[in-house]
């Protein structure tokens, strides 16, 4: 890398800050926005931005968290001091910027393209979902120990999908000694987990074998799990749902009494944030590089 960049780093949680940190470091131009409950103080070429929406439009790289909202129409900022909304940050940044943003919906993008910004999502990349795989299953493994009072060595584990997540963590938890269990759909997948000595099953038929299994991990980003599926379960099973929003259990679907679901969401940045935002950071320079920035 032998440019530098002028960016403005906007809301997010300590993953962005850390972000915009590590940036400083490598000698960029670098603000801040949305930010203000994280102290820069070490950091003393970091600029805020007093006013986003009059602030970004001066800006020609704008780097918005993973991921850039919640809810209808907030910009996803638990470190800033005042609420702002995605559709008025999206009005007030200057046509032909570049914008960066990760697990972007429809509606931001509809909005981006009408304002002509040049937005792309970082969290399609795939170097940045095989990066978040890594402490995804360690976080994963870590609220399975802590919510249950048995060793996970011995213990029948079920984790419902074999893509990048599902893959990872059912290798750690085999390294511990759980009996793994991994559901797929296709030939290629079911070939791939016994080649790895694990135990298969079929993701649509899990209702045959869901009783076998006091821990199960779930990475598809689909409802698998609906009532019929909870009510197989063993009466004190633990579900951890890693699949992003809605999940992969039925909402319409009420689990049986004593059945614990745990939806753990955005665990790279909870148990890892400095190793997320390195992950984040590689991501980004790899698409200024494409695109000629640096």
């Amino acid at each position: 890398m032998n440019k530098h960049a002028a960016v403005a780093v906007v809301g997010g949680d300590a993953r962005q800050a850390i972000l915009a940190e590590l940036m400083d470091n490598d000698g960029h131009d670098v603000s801040v926005g949305a930010l203000e409950r994280h102290s820069f103080d070490h950091h003393k070429h970091i600029r805020t931005i007093p006013d986003l929406k009059a602030g970004l439009s001066e800006h020609s790289i704008i780097l918005f968290p993973m991921p850039v909202q919640r809810g209808e129409n907030q910009l996803n900022a638990p470190l800033s001091n005042a609420p702002q909304l995605v559709s008025e940050l999206l009005d007030s940044i200057a046509p032909g910027t570049l914008v960066l943003a990760g697990a972007v919906p429809f509606t931001v993008h509809a909005r981006a393209v009408r304002n002509h910004l040049r937005l792309i999502d970082y969290l399609t990349r795939d170097e940045l979902a095989i990066r978040n795989a890594v402490p995804t299953a360690e976080g994963a493994i870590q609220i399975a120990m802590e919510q249950t009072d048995v060793t996970l060595h011995g213990l029948p584990a079920l984790v419902i999908g074999y893509g990048r997540i599902g893959s990872v963590l059912a290798d750690k938890l085999a390294a511990l000694g759980a009996k793994v269990t991994v559901s797929a759909r296709s030939c290629r997948d079911l070939a791939h987990i016994e080649a790895a000595g694990m135990s298969t099953a079929d993701t649509r038929r899990l209702t045959s074998v869901l009783d076998r299994f006091p821990l199960v991990f779930n990475t598809v980003p689909a409802a698998v799990l609906g009532a019929a599926e909870l009510a197989k379960l063993p009466p004190d099973a633990l579900v951890i749902d890693l699949a992003s929003q809605p999940g992969g259990i039925d909402l319409a679907a009420a689990p049986p009494h004593g059945l614990r679901i745990i939806h753990a969401l955005s665990l790279p940045g909870k148990v890892a944030p400095v190793t997320a935002s390195i992950a984040v950071r590689d991501t980004i320079y790899a698409i200024l590089s494409e695109e000629g920035i640096l």
